[in-house]
């Protein structure tokens, strides 16, 4: 879907929004976002550093976050999960 469209009405470009909740939406980087997703932190699992950090859409998806990805302290792949 095109971020801008442009209005018959006013004759220039307004934007368009990715979703039905327009009140709920925040312009943020020349992207709309909603609410719902929200920032999360990934911390190793072993040495605890927070070395990532990602969206998640908290409705869809309540549990928290594990995945296996590179830690720059221990130097091998191991499991990040979301911190609180």
């Amino acid at each position: 879907m095109p971020l801008f469209l442009i209005s018959p009405v006013l004759g220039h470009l307004t934007p368009s929004f990715p979703c039905d909740r327009v009140k709920e939406c925040v312009y943020l980087k020349m992207r709309w976002r909603c609410k719902m997703r929200s920032k999360v932190v990934l911390a190793c699992e072993v040495c605890h550093s927070r070395n990532y950090s990602t969206e998640k859409n908290k409705q869809s998806s309540p549990a928290r976050i594990e995945v296996k990805k590179f830690c720059k302290s221990c130097q091998e792949h191991t499991l990040h999960r979301e911190t609180k």
